[in-house]
Formats: C-alpha cells, structure tokens, sequence
C-alpha cells in the first residue's frame, strides 16, 4: 500500500509540475507608454507574446487594430482621436497555426486619453480691480 501511496504523489507531483510549466509557458506581456496621453499623442505600446504563441494582435480598444506580429517583442504606436479611457488587449495567437486565426490567451492594460491642456489661464476682475494670467507651469 505504501508503495501504490508514493507513485500516487509522484504521479500528483508530475502532474502539478506539468500544469504549471503549461500555465507559465503562457505569459503575455503588455506595457504602454505613457499611461495618460493628449487626443491625438503617440503612445507606445509593447509586449511579448509566449512561448505557446506564433503570433499577436493588439486590440486598441478604440475600434482599431494593429496589423499581425509574428516576432516577439513586437512594438507599434498608436494614436487616439477622443477623450476617454481605453481597454488595450493583446491576444496570442496559438503555434501551429494560421497567424492572428486561433485565439489562445489575451492580456488587458489600460490607457487614459485626455482632450482638455490649459497653457495660460487669464483673470478679469469685475470691479474693474485689473487682470492677471498665468503661464504653464507657473504658479498663482
């Protein structure tokens, strides 16, 4: 019984092993760049895609995608055209495959898209007491 008890944790242990090279082999990256932008600002986006993978698609999450990597890292830029914050997802695509056709995992980051930049700030009192501005990057 001892004997059947100790192949039983090897087997287990084999097992464990196993799930957890298969989970790790798929580890995706993403990084963007900066994570807050202007409309209309290049921002970077750049990631791996794992070693179960051939291929990735990168999901802007604007409506728009990247063209198909087949190497890995991969880097593009990506510009917004509005306001907002914005799921960005990069799908792997599985080895062996058509690239970009057989969805295998996908990874989220995310990205804040600002329209509003205020350079000068000008105040006109009502009283008729004067004006006063303010320069970008100066203090009131």
């Amino acid at each position: 019984m001892k004997k059947l008890t100790d192949i039983y944790r090897l087997f287990l242990a084999v097992i464990g092993l196993t799930l957890f090279c298969i989970k790790g082999a798929w580890a995706a990256t993403i990084a963007i760049t900066p994570g807050s932008a202007r409309v209309g600002e290049a921002v970077t986006i750049q990631g791996s895609f794992s070693a179960a993978a051939q291929s990735a698609r990168i999901d802007f999450g604007d409506g728009s995608q990247s063209s198909c990597f087949t190497s890995t890292p991969f880097s593009t830029t990506h510009q917004y055209r509005s306001a907002g914050n914005y799921t960005v997802t990069v799908t792997e695509y599985r080895a062996g495959a058509v690239p970009c056709v057989a969805a295998l995992a996908s990874i989220n980051a995310s990205v804040s898209i600002y329209d509003l930049l205020i350079d000068r700030v000008e105040l006109t009192f009502p009283d008729g007491r004067g004006e006063a501005s303010v320069e970008k990057d100066e203090e009131l």
